[in-house]
């Protein structure tokens, strides 16, 4: 009987060291968005709906709707982009093909509003991503180099 309580004690003791030393045992996995503002004038400003919010577990269903509307015509769109955390710059990047992507942010017409949705599963973080938090700028240009669509998301990876 004594060797038996023993056996639990130090299961005990072992799983509660494991849960120190994990540092983010019984957190769950996620992003966390704190700030979503966006950039420029607008008539009409963008609004942006998501679901769940502010925070959306690993591997759960998420809905992003955003509500715009483009002062100028958007025949082909392209994006511009840069992610930094502790102000080192994470990557950036220019894509000039975003029609492809993504359809319906092209053929646009000015004035007119375009309510664009997406849906999916936050996949697995990287452990060396967690824990951090990041600072995601965009800009979205028409064909002529305008920009129609600005946004700054501050958001924290756990």
């Amino acid at each position: 009987m004594m060797i038996l309580s023993r056996q639990q004690g130090r299961t005990i003791c072992l799983s509660l060291l494991l849960f120190i030393l994990s540092g983010t045992a019984g957190y769950p996995s996620g992003l966390e968005i704190t700030e979503v503002t966006f950039c420029g004038k607008y008539d009409k400003p963008p609004t942006i709906k998501a679901s769940p919010w502010p925070f959306t577990p690993i591997g759960n269903l998420f809905n992003v709707s955003l509500t715009f509307t483009p002062a100028v015509d958007v025949l082909e769109a392209s994006i511009q982009y840069k992610v930094v955390s502790d102000g080192e710059v994470i990557t950036g990047e220019s894509y000039d093909k975003l029609c492809k992507l993504s359809p319906d942010l092209c053929s646009l017409p000015a004035d007119e509003t375009k309510v664009w949705t997406r849906s999916g599963k936050l996949p697995v973080i990287p452990p060396v991503l967690k824990n951090r938090t990041y600072k995601v700028s965009a800009q979205l240009f028409n064909e002529e180099k305008i920009v129609f669509l600005c946004a700054e998301v501050v958001a924290k990876l756990h």
